[in-house]
């Protein structure tokens, strides 16, 4: 064969260029494919650091009963929300009352951000605070956008102001965080970090993983990153991010426009404090302050010395023997330290009508009415506290006496209830159990001890126990007596008892023929399903 040179100088030319780029993409690749060889030869592997994307369960207590919702991402953006369209969120995900698009002419609409201190328990304060000041003006003058959620920082509220909540056009925005912010996540990673590999598509997050997974080379390049990453491990959300993320809530409220309400963090009640507690809480306070003193169309709530408040009166005694502000973490409230956070709120927030505001809060319907719902809440002792507000003069007051007395009769069951529920003040699996045995024996009926008994035997690797320990368990309707065969039925085969667990998903086939999961243990068992 004659060369191209001989005998065309163009293809010649043409030839000399392919040749040229071909050499310059084969060296690359032959380089990339030696130092994969010799790498794999040196035996070398490395478990790189990856990024973590962690969607929280939501769990809160409906009475006894405790509740668990899960979320799911909402690309783009490390971004989640609540399961929508329950008892609890509406369509959106958002804490129920579900809400038009936009707010009525007369209506005033408060947006909440935050994570969850802001989404709250059954009755958050959001909720409490809108009661309050409707009540106040004995018309629905208030409506409230809760768009808190589990686990945000203030990075996911700033996605969630922009993506959703602008749009629905608030009149005031309440943004309260500090606690998640300075976290550190178990990878070490900032919220910031995240955004992009929570927006890749299903595909691509598993390809990056599979090239991980397999090639030395992106294993060694990921050590050498990681030795150099001197910062690591890193908050989710930096003093210097958290303080940007509310000056650009700030902007962006301002332009819309409506005001953004600032809540300072409370500190952490526990004794003793973490270590790093003291600092981080001033340092918090510090940038709070500083954006409520420095941007348009800011206020700044005293969330902190509300909260402290209630913790002194708390430690004076003034609410009585065994009642609570704080659940056992000391960040989150309970039920009457939320109420009372409300009314501090609501005469910050509408600070115009604050004469009617202190006239409801200081009436006996107030008290009869917050009683009431303490009572709901299995918060016996703080429903007294209210009571006992009610002077002895009032018409109102026969109606309180009947109410405190049976608050009273209560107290002994929500004293056992709150020290052995799973979170509860009680630590040993014992105590745990003789306090909730204890509340079965007072409400036989009662599904929500039912399901903590079962809760704390699995969560602290007993769930083998869980169904013995329900014996005495009196279902009051055919959908109790299902969730408890189902909770005897783990039991059984936590505990591997066969002829126990066999008896328990037929029981669950009788209540709810659809029930896939006993049908498939059946079947599975050999045995007949019908």
């Amino acid at each position: 064969m004659i060369p191209p040179s001989q005998t065309d100088p163009a293809a010649a030319r043409r030839f000399g260029w392919r040749a040229k780029l071909s050499l310059f993409l084969l060296a690359p690749m032959l380089l990339l494919g030696l130092a994969e060889g010799g790498l794999r030869l040196a035996g070398f592997r490395h478990a790189p650091r990856m990024k973590q994307l962690h969607f929280p369960t939501i769990a809160g207590y409906d009475g006894t009963y405790e509740y668990r919702l899960p979320t799911f991402p909402a690309p783009p953006g490390y971004l989640w929300r609540t399961q929508p369209d329950t008892p609890f969120t509406d369509a959106d995900g958002f804490r129920r009352p579900a809400l038009p698009p936009h707010p009525a002419p007369d209506r005033i609409r408060i947006a909440f951000l935050g994570g969850s201190t802001t989404q709250g328990q059954r009755h958050p304060f959001a909720e409490r605070t809108i009661d309050i000041l409707n009540a106040a003006l004995h018309a629905p003058r208030y409506e409230a956008l809760n768009a808190g959620c589990s686990s945000y920082s203030s990075h996911q509220s700033l996605l969630a102001l922009r993506r959703w909540v602008l749009d629905r056009d608030p009149d005031l925005v309440c943004v309260y965080h500090g606690w998640n912010d300075g976290l550190v996540a178990p990878d070490g990673y900032s919220d910031a970090e995240k955004d992009r590999a929570a927006s890749l598509p299903p595909f691509a997050a598993r390809a990056s993983r599979a090239l991980i997974a397999q090639s030395r080379l992106a294993q060694g390049l990921a050590r050498a990153a990681e030795a150099l990453d001197r910062s690591w491990p890193r908050p989710r959300v930096s003093p210097a991010e958290f303080e940007r993320n509310l000056r650009a809530m700030a902007r962006l409220c301002a332009r819309h426009p409506c005001d953004l309400v600032v809540f300072t963090r409370p500190p952490l009640a526990l004794h003793p404090l973490p270590p790093s507690e003291p600092a981080a809480h001033k340092a918090c306070l510090a940038i709070q302050r500083r954006v409520a003193a420095s941007e348009n169309q800011v206020r700044l709530f005293d969330a902190c010395a509300v909260v402290q408040s209630l913790h002194e009166r708390l430690q004076a005694g003034e609410f009585g023997p065994g009642a609570q502000v704080h659940q056992p973490d000391g960040l989150h409230l309970r039920p009457l330290g939320e109420q009372l956070l409300a009314e501090q709120l609501a005469l910050a927030l509408a600070p115009e009508h604050a004469e009617a505001i202190r006239a409801w809060l200081d009436s006996p319907a107030y008290a009869l009415s917050t009683a009431r719902l303490l009572l709901d809440e299995i918060m016996p002792r703080e429903a007294a506290w209210f009571l006992r507000r009610i002077p002895p003069e009032s018409p109102a007051r026969p109606e309180a006496e009947a109410l405190l007395a049976e608050a009273r009769r209560r107290f002994e069951f929500a004293d056992h209830f709150w020290q052995g529920c799973w979170g509860g003040a009680a630590a040993d699996f014992d105590s745990k159990i003789a306090h909730l045995r204890r509340c079965l024996e007072i409400r036989p009926d009662d599904l929500g001890v039912c399901r903590q008994l079962a809760l704390v035997c699995f969560h602290m690797g007993r769930g083998g126990d869980a169904a013995a320990l329900m014996e005495g368990f009196q279902p009051a309707s055919p959908a109790a007596r299902y969730e408890g065969a189902v909770l005897a039925f783990r039991s059984h085969v936590a505990g591997r008892r066969l002829p126990e667990a066999v008896r328990a998903a037929r029981l669950r086939l009788l209540l709810h023929p659809a029930d896939s999961e006993a049908r498939e243990f059946l079947r599975d068992a050999g045995c007949p399903t019908s």
